[in-house]
């Protein structure tokens, strides 16, 4: 199967709410929020990431993160976590987290964005989804804005075969 390399960048509400943190006495973890979703298209098997922890930089995907208010500011510190979704919304894989300092990095200066490899396990197919949530380390709440955050996600697309 041929394989196709591609860098989205993530769907988001025009703002999110990320609640304060305040974590639970059982978990000792606080809420995530939904940021952002990726549906993959009909045709399509879909996977996070690609190449292999060595080698050039341009040898390996890249994932960035820049959540930010309207004003451009206020970047929360927190978790990213990422989550392979099937059609029915039953989650089909163990989630990703990320602390946010891994993906502050500058998307121009593409050795610094944190490194995503190939991971064979983390696929979805038409009509799966890959969710993006943020748990936010804010002592109070924290907006953020589409149009002044991103997200991007490096990875690879490989066309469905009817068997």
């Amino acid at each position: 199967m041929q394989k196709y390399i591609y860098r989205e960048n993530i769907i988001m509400p025009d703002t999110v709410v990320l609640p304060a943190y305040a974590p639970n006495e059982q978990t000792k973890m606080s809420a995530f929020t939904e940021i952002g979703r990726f549906t993959c298209p009909a045709g399509f098997v879909m996977g996070i990431g690609w190449g292999e922890n060595r080698g050039q930089v341009e040898s390996t995907g890249r994932a960035y993160m820049k959540l930010s208010n309207a004003a451009g500011d206020a970047f929360p510190e927190g978790i990213l976590r990422i989550t392979a979704f099937d059609a029915a919304g039953i989650a089909r894989t163990e989630p990703i987290e990320l602390d946010s300092s891994e993906l502050n990095a500058a998307t121009a200066t593409r050795g610094e964005a944190w490194k995503v490899f190939e991971n064979r396990q983390i696929y979805i197919q038409e009509n799966s989804y890959f969710k993006f949530e943020f748990m936010s380390y804010e002592s109070a709440p924290v907006t953020i804005t589409k149009a002044q955050s991103v997200i991007t996600v490096d990875g690879n697309r490989t066309i469905a075969r009817a068997k």
